[in-house]
């Protein structure tokens, strides 16, 4: 008996808005932030372009959130400001990073993923 009520019910829905296994992709909504003076402009994009040759060679760990800077760094608004401080309270306050090569016989492969809907104004 308990089992016929219990399959008679209606699924409730989540607290999440999550649906997994949905046929159709959610992105996120642009940045309706107010945008930035020539001054903050200038600053994002000093950031991006100090980080980025440490960000490739040495500390690749940095390298979406700084590519995400990057890609806003055009008309940057308050919210892109926002995310450019938290960036490098994240870089002055991690150790500093080290790479060491050591002579071995394995055979590297890199094999490259894109990212699709992972940014704004994203294209695969």
């Amino acid at each position: 008996m308990l089992q016929a009520e219990q399959t008679n019910k209606t699924p409730t829905s989540t607290a999440s808005s999550s649906k997994y296994g949905s046929k159709v992709q959610h992105v996120k909504p642009n940045d309706t932030a107010p945008p930035l003076d020539e001054s903050g402009k200038k600053f994002i994009q000093e950031v991006t372009g100090m980080f980025l040759f440490y960000v490739r060679a040495v500390n690749s760990t940095m390298l979406v959130t700084l590519s995400s800077l990057a890609a806003e760094h055009a008309s940057p608004t308050e919210r892109t400001m926002q995310k450019c401080l938290q960036f490098l309270d994240y870089s002055a306050t991690q150790d500093d990073a080290i790479v060491t090569y050591k002579a071995s016989k394995v055979v590297l492969a890199i094999l490259g993923d894109a990212s699709y809907l992972s940014e704004l104004q994203a294209c695969s």
